[in-house]
């Protein structure tokens, strides 16, 4: 399995982001190979419009939500990718708990500033990754970390 090296200096196995639960080892291998190989598709992506804009000059923004938020955020802090100037998380979450303290982490120890946005209202995992994200910063004395709730659009 590949290494993730974390934003800390501390290794992380991808499984621990989004940990393989079957009982068969080969199809756990099969599930981690794809997890591997989605990582390094999207890292790629990312990097080449990340290239052809930063010809133009200017700040370098990315803006990411849900689970690509999430992905996004993992790989600047493994230094999968280049980081850009600013970093906003829309909603950013995995589907699992384990892997939302991990990323919780990552986040609080990037040297990125990250406005860190969720629906106030929203759904539980997004929620619950938020309030990780919150938490984690808060106790890492991360100054360059803003949560924000944003409101139902009802509400306005």
């Amino acid at each position: 399995f590949a290494e993730l090296i974390s934003a800390a200096g501390t290794s992380a196995n991808a499984s621990e982001l989004m940990p393989v639960n079957c009982i068969d080892g080969q199809a756990a291998e099969k599930k981690q190979q794809a997890i591997d190989d989605f990582r390094k598709q999207f890292a790629t992506r990312i990097s080449e419009i990340g290239d052809a804009k930063l010809q133009e000059g200017g700040f370098r923004l990315l803006l990411a939500q849900g689970t690509s938020a999430a992905w996004a955020a993992n790989l600047i802090a493994s230094e999968q990718l280049p980081a850009p100037d600013a970093l906003v998380l829309l909603d950013g979450f995995f589907p699992n708990q384990q892997s939302n303290q991990t990323l919780a982490k990552q986040v609080a120890q990037a040297s990125v500033p990250t406005l860190d946005l969720y629906q106030e209202e929203g759904n539980r995992w997004p929620l619950l990754a938020a309030e990780a994200r919150r938490h984690e910063s808060r106790r890492s004395h991360k100054l360059n970390y803003r949560p924000y709730a944003l409101m139902d659009l009802e509400e306005t």
